[in-house]
């Protein structure tokens, strides 16, 4: 990763714009936002600042803060530190005007050459909490919303004046598939020269629940009075058990709806049936809507996919029974329904495959964007990795170096909760400055909860050869 911004690519520009003018305002903005930040109480809610976000995140993140190396305490003996680290959103104006998503800050003394052992979580108990997230529900970001690890580091003493050792600046978003992974990123200063410590840090998704509606049954014979038989079907895609949930169901979109059923839980890879006794029109063509946890009350991994809907095709007024639009038999028990498109890719009851690239490294390195090779041939690793709840088949690999030809290879099966690293070998990299993307799926050959994560990018600077 490149520490005067970062190598964690594929921001907008409006992002690397907001970063040249961060850098342009030198020591004076950053030493404001670091300040801003100490004052705040290590326990206190950060209030959300603009617009607020829309109802469903794309995904939920934890950050490691693994540990700190210091290149230069600037001090005789140890320097007295203070350390401050935290996810932001990107927005318009300085960075202390940033959002807050989740925020750390620590106090300490190092010397030169030291590693200082972290092992700290964001989200985690005694640090900044901004709106919407949680030590239990991570940090909830948005596809169409751009964020920023931001870390600073300075070292005061009694006889001296406070001073800065550098910043780190790391672009998280879907774009380059939240930069899920590990990174050492080493800091910078305002002038772009290479500042006094380092930050090692891991990028993950929150493991939490999924809850995901996937059909209805609809039976009208031998209900008492009037009413239906209506059972429906809800899974857990997620690597953990939900906490107990409701379900609700809306017919023609009508609320408040008809009728809420819960609470239940489901545990992991869980799928399960429910049924209850409701009254429905007796003619007409009718939407039924089901949503799992409409009050948003769990945390998930993926709160985009918790409606389903369903046509149901009643008889109509004087018929005999009821019948399925473009259906010569209509002597069936069951009311026939017609799913809508708003679970498109999964079929009912099946959990599906979550595909992501967790790392990219050359020559069996992570790039920092400056020595990462030579002028030659190198091995480039891509790491994959299924986040999801079922196993992918044929899971294929594409590299695209700078605008050259895209090189593909495929890892085979890749089961679920599993990584796996596909190597390259041979790619030529000549003198400079590139572009390495890896996609992972790029035919969209495989039916994924999420298809919005399957890729990343990285810069790595080659030198001249031997």
């Amino acid at each position: 990763m490149n520490g005067s911004s970062t190598s964690i690519r594929g921001a907008p520009d409006r992002a690397r714009r907001l970063l040249a003018r961060l850098s342009r305002t030198g020591y004076r903005a950053v030493a404001l936002g670091f300040a801003a930040t100490l004052l705040a109480s290590t326990a206190v809610v950060v209030p959300s600042v603009g617009a607020q976000p829309p109802a469903h995140p794309t995904s939920r993140l934890q950050v490691v803060l693994k540990k700190i190396h210091v290149y230069d305490d600037r001090d005789w003996g140890d320097g007295e530190m203070a350390f401050y680290a935290g996810l932001r959103e990107v927005s318009d104006g300085p960075v202390i005007g940033w959002p807050t998503l989740a925020g750390f800050h620590k106090k300490f003394s190092a010397g030169s050459g030291d590693d200082v052992i972290l092992e700290q979580l964001m989200p985690g108990s005694g640090g900044q909490l901004g709106s919407g997230s949680s030590p239990e529900g991570g940090m909830p970001v948005f596809a169409d919303r751009q964020y920023m690890l931001v870390a600073d580091m300075y070292e005061s003493d009694s006889l001296t004046a406070n001073e800065h050792l550098g910043f780190v600046r790391a672009e998280v978003n879907a774009e380059n598939g939240w930069a899920l992974g590990t990174h050492t990123v080493r800091s910078s200063r305002p002038d772009g020269k290479s500042g006094d410590f380092s930050l090692t840090f891991e990028i993950r998704v929150m493991p939490l629940s999924d809850l995901h509606p996937v059909g209805f049954r609809v039976n009208s014979e031998g209900i008492r009075d009037r009413d239906d038989q209506v059972c429906f079907t809800i899974q857990n895609l997620g690597p953990e058990a939900s906490a107990p949930f409701r379900a609700t169901i809306a017919i023609d979109g009508a609320m408040p709806p008809v009728t809420s059923i819960g609470a239940f839980g489901l545990a992991a890879g869980e799928t399960r049936e429910q049924c209850t006794t409701l009254y429905l029109p007796d003619t007409g063509n009718r939407q039924l809507t089901l949503t799992a946890d409409a009050e948003m009350v769990i945390p998930e991994l993926d709160e985009t996919n918790n409606v389903y809907q369903q046509i149901l095709v009643r008889s109509p007024a004087g018929s005999p029974g009821p019948i399925a639009s473009g259906t010569p038999d209509a002597t069936s028990s069951a009311s026939p329904v017609q799913a809508t498109a708003s679970n498109a890719g999964a079929s009912a009851g099946q959990a599906q495959a979550d595909l992501t690239v967790s790392a990219i490294r050359v020559n069996g390195q992570a790039p920092d964007g400056k020595s990462d090779c030579k002028d030659g041939k190198s091995v480039v690793a891509v790491v994959v990795k299924n986040l999801g709840a079922a196993d992918a088949e044929s899971v294929g690999v594409r590299l695209v170096v700078d605008d050259g030809d895209p090189i593909e290879k495929s890892v085979g099966k890749l089961e679920a909760g599993k990584e796996r690293e596909l190597r390259f070998e041979d790619v030529r990299l000549k003198k400079g400055e590139h572009q390495l993307a890896a996609t992972v799926d790029p035919k969209k050959a495989v039916a994924e909860s999420n298809e919005e994560n399957n890729g990343r990018s990285i810069t790595a600077g080659c030198t001249a050869g031997d």
